[in-house]
């Protein structure tokens, strides 16, 4: 394979984590990512960061944002803008949440008997 060609990732900035992530996502119509996974105490854990200049910024770092640990996430299920994440978790539980209002849990329902993937 002629390695010219492929596209190339280029390194931007490089955090430390205190939890395991699963899934990170670009928040839409922003300079933004969301990290999602599972603490060490196996809560849901999530961290938004914003890209700067100088490398990023943390916004919000939660390691108990859900009960149980996060495997996947999603924007698919949100309007451009509304910044509304779609997650699936270690119980079987989707739900979504507005991330501008932290608490905002806008949907849940029990999915799967285990792990949503």
């Amino acid at each position: 394979m002629n390695t010219a060609d492929a596209p190339a990732l280029i390194e931007y900035a490089s955090k430390s984590l205190d939890f395991t992530p699963h899934d990170t996502k670009w928040i839409p119509g922003s300079a933004r990512i969301v990290c999602c996974g599972i603490s060490p105490s196996s809560k849901g854990a999530l961290r938004i960061y914003e890209l700067e200049r100088e490398g990023t910024k943390d916004l919000q770092h939660d390691l108990s944002f859900r009960p149980q640990g996060i495997k996947c996430a999603t924007f698919g299920a949100s309007r451009l803008g509304d910044q509304q994440l779609a997650m699936g978790d270690y119980a079987g539980k989707i739900s979504i949440c507005d991330l501008e209002r932290k608490d905002s849990e806008i949907f849940q329902a029990q999915a799967h008997e285990g792990l949503v993937n």
